[in-house]
């Protein structure tokens, strides 16, 4: 099988990779998540961390106690990654060259 030029590499945010974390801490989809931006401006979260920012920025969503420092994070003291991390996907024409279609 083989994949062609039209895969999609999808780059995790710092805002999702706490959206995901928080949505394993319930066990829950994180469509199912109330929206992070009513509890904190999801960009703004992203430039500080993305841009290598040396602080600490603390915040409660959904019942959970979320503290982002750097490359680190925390969900209820529970620590999980929240570096931006690179997906690759497949693109609709690459999924129906993979089935033979």
């Amino acid at each position: 099988m083989s994949f062609s030029s039209d895969a999609i590499v999808h780059e995790t945010s710092v805002h999702e990779a706490v959206i995901y974390a928080v949505a394993d801490a319930d066990d829950v989809d994180p469509v199912d998540l109330d929206p992070l931006y009513e509890t904190i401006d999801p960009e703004a979260l992203d430039a500080l961390f993305d841009g290598g920012c040396a602080g600490q920025v603390a915040f409660t969503y959904e019942r959970h106690e979320v503290v982002v420092t750097g490359e680190r994070g925390t969900v209820d003291g529970v620590e999980v990654d929240v570096r931006p991390h690179r997906a690759a996907g497949v693109g609709e024409d690459s999924r129906a060259s993979a089935a033979g279609q």
